[in-house]
């Protein structure tokens, strides 16, 4: 860091002598980023010193530098007041929390799915998904993310084979990114998308990509069948999962993938709170970790077999809970071919 500080000083003379020159004023601006990061990292106890040495310095030269002395919006402002207040919370409340009631579990603050905040990150998040499936670069940050994105990949490749075109229903799809995911790895196939979501995701889905169908009402989604159905980390989110996957599974012509499934191996299910403000979401939902055995022997009983397993790197430990979860992926296919119409 003490060489951080040595970069600024010297950014900061060249910018004196040369306003114009936005590779100056660019290393600036990916100064101050590194140092947010660093802090954003960092555990509350060390705050104070790392302050107080060569990274506070470092800070300090930027603040005093005149170069951006801009009050905030408005908007701004309530934005940056809700995250302080949800760090407030959250540094005192656990991200994870074990619900022994279950569903029952009386608690007011917790706002669930259908909230602007969601809405807003997403939204934030899509240009940079865009320019990711216009490139050739790999899909996703991380090997985890690659991952879900290849074995999804898999999954459409087996759907879309000696076919032209697919229909998908994605249920629990926020704005649609598996539509763009999906035109990105089958760029020759013809995709008719679905999206079932809560009324913020959809208007904000059909603003973003007007050209996918977007259900405020699942009953309206499930009036006819696709090739493939989707449900990627929305399943464990209702309470009544079991009626969900029979509908889901009666409308699957080819293809039912259940992915990034919180499941135990051990312990009967049971029901879990998250509090998802490192995300930038300011709310909180309750979710299930299933029980694997018995989610399978369920989809067996409506006539799902299934065609793989897949190991999805996520993980959550939990306090007091009765097991850790893992996340898994499950596809599916009907056991007898209908006619599905």
């Amino acid at each position: 860091m003490v060489k951080k500080t040595e970069n600024i000083t010297q950014s900061l003379k060249d910018y004196q002598e040369q306003i114009e020159n936005k590779n100056v004023i660019n290393k600036l601006i990916y100064s101050r980023k590194e140092i947010a990061e660093y802090w954003l990292n960092l555990s509350t106890d060390n705050l104070e010193k790392s302050y107080l040495g060569n990274i506070g310095r470092a800070y300090k030269f930027l603040l005093n530098s005149n170069i951006k002395n801009e009050s905030l919006t408005e908007e701004e402002t309530i934005f940056l007041n809700e995250i302080l207040e949800n760090q407030r919370e959250s540094s005192v409340l656990p991200e994870w929390e074990y619900l022994p009631e279950g569903w029952g579990t009386k608690n007011f603050s917790i706002k669930g799915w259908d909230v602007e905040s969601i809405l807003k990150i997403r939204k934030q998040n899509l240009p940079e998904l865009l320019q990711l499936v216009q490139s050739t670069r790999p899909l996703g940050k991380s090997y985890s993310a690659h991952n879900t994105y290849m074995t999804y990949a898999y999954v459409l490749a087996l759907t879309a084979r000696k076919k032209d075109k697919i229909s998908i229903l994605d249920w629990g799809g926020g704005i649609g990114d598996y539509y763009l995911i999906s035109k990105s790895l089958m760029p020759d196939i013809e995709i008719d998308y679905h999206c079932k979501e809560v009324p913020f995701l959809c208007e904000g889905g059909r603003e973003c990509l007007p050209e996918v169908h977007f259900y405020e009402d699942e009953e309206e989604c499930f009036k006819q069948s696709y090739d493939l159905v989707l449900a990627s980390s929305s399943l464990q989110y209702v309470e009544n999962w079991q009626i969900v996957a029979q509908k889901l599974a009666a409308v699957s012509r080819s293809s039912l993938y259940i992915t990034r499934l919180p499941i135990v191996h051990q312990a009967e299910s049971f029901v879990v709170l998250q509090r998802a403000y490192r995300y930038g979401y300011q709310t909180e939902y309750m979710g299930w970790f299933l029980n694997r055995q018995v989610f399978l022997n369920y989809l067996s009983s409506l006539q799902m077999e299934l065609v793989r397993e897949f190991l999805i790197e996520e993980r959550f430990s939990v306090q007091d809970a009765p097991e850790h979860a893992e996340c898994r992926g499950f596809l599916f296919c009907p056991q007898v071919y209908g006619s599905k119409t």
